[in-house]
């Protein structure tokens, strides 16, 4: 593997990005990472409208730990 490429959804706690989505694939298009991530916080209400993602889906989401 020579490259990968890291994506990550973020949302709003207290003014601040909180990850809620991250996603790796390497250099020939493999899905290494692809998963919703618990930020144990709450979060603003943009999570659902831009990205698609439920604030109820997060909660058995892994956390960034």
């Amino acid at each position: 593997m020579k490259f990968v490429a890291i994506d990550g959804e973020f949302d709003q706690h207290d003014k601040k990005n909180v990850l809620v989505k991250i996603s790796i694939v390497d250099d020939q298009g493999q899905i290494l990472v692809d998963t919703l991530v618990n930020p144990r916080v709450s979060i603003d209400y943009s999570c659902e409208q831009i990205h698609g993602i439920k604030k109820e889906w997060l909660s058995d989401a892994p956390s960034v730990d």
